[in-house]
């Protein structure tokens, strides 16, 4: 069974193929003007793929909760995750708003930032839900695990990032405060990893393995990111982006692979 019908899915793909021709063939240029017209239109590809996962993935998200209900954990996992790709789309907007249009080179810290703090409390609340699906396998050790985890992955991260930020001027608080929130998701959503593997051993289905997957990438992405912006040789279409771009696109196919299954399950139980 699958909960978009295949027509659906053509029309939505045509769809988002003609928007892409047109605004590669029309926008792409303004997008990079210092860019040959193939770098620019790399570029704008590179973002444009970052929005309409989040799109995709939040209206995947609405599609699958009217099936699927708010009334049980999985329900509310999806929605909150499709919540949360649509605000990473939103954050990256603005961050190339900022770039291609106000012409700042790295926007940090920005607008973009704000969006993507909600976003990663989203993304720990949606995976928490996920991690429900498992709820007889946390036991008090399992938890001493976690704890463990975030103990040795902290100092790990920390150290690659170059350390704590230090204040050293008073308006310096907001970078000083994204600087620790990055690290401290990152640890979270690294710890989130291992938890998965270990309560989902011998029971981790399609979905849930891109999803873990996409979870990965987005830590390796900001870690990319950060020293790479550290070390002031961060560029638009850096390999950070690449990364974190799949991570995007990964999130939305796990969406909808997970919303299938258990779609797929309830009219099994249903039919029987």
């Amino acid at each position: 069974m699958i909960f978009i019908s295949k027509k659906a899915l053509k029309t939505i793909g045509l769809s988002v193929l003609l928007i892409y021709v047109l605004l590669a063939v029309s926008i792409a240029p303004k997008y990079a003007p210092d860019a040959g017209f193939l770098e620019a239109v790399a570029i704008f590809s590179s973002s444009f793929v970052w929005y309409m996962s989040g799109i995709v993935g939040f209206i995947i998200s609405l599609i699958a909760v009217k099936k699927i209900g708010l009334r049980n954990n999985i329900g509310k996992s999806i929605l909150i995750l499709g919540l949360s790709s649509i605000c990473s789309a939103v954050g990256i907007i603005i961050w190339d708003i900022y770039i291609f249009a106000l012409g700042i080179e790295i926007p940090y810290p920005s607008i973009a930032d704000i969006v993507w703090f909600i976003q990663s409390i989203l993304l720990i609340t949606g995976t928490f839900y996920l991690s429900k699906l498992f709820a007889s396998r946390i036991t008090s050790k399992f938890i001493i695990t976690g704890v463990i985890l975030m103990a040795i992955i902290s100092p790990i991260l920390i150290s690659m990032v170059g350390g704590l930020p230090e204040i050293q001027e008073a308006n310096a608080w907001s970078t000083t405060f994204f600087d620790l929130h990055y690290t401290f998701v990152d640890t979270i959503v690294a710890t989130m990893v291992g938890i998965l593997l270990i309560i989902g051993r011998g029971k981790i289905f399609s979905g849930l393995a891109v999803y873990i997957i996409a979870l990965s990438l987005l830590t390796i992405g900001d870690v990319i990111f950060a020293l790479r912006t550290e070390a002031e040789t961060y560029y638009v279409g850096d390999i950070s982006d690449f990364i974190l771009n799949m991570s995007q696109v990964l999130t939305a196919v796990s969406i909808y692979l997970i919303s299938k299954t258990f779609i797929e399950r309830r009219s099994d139980i249903t039919n029987s």
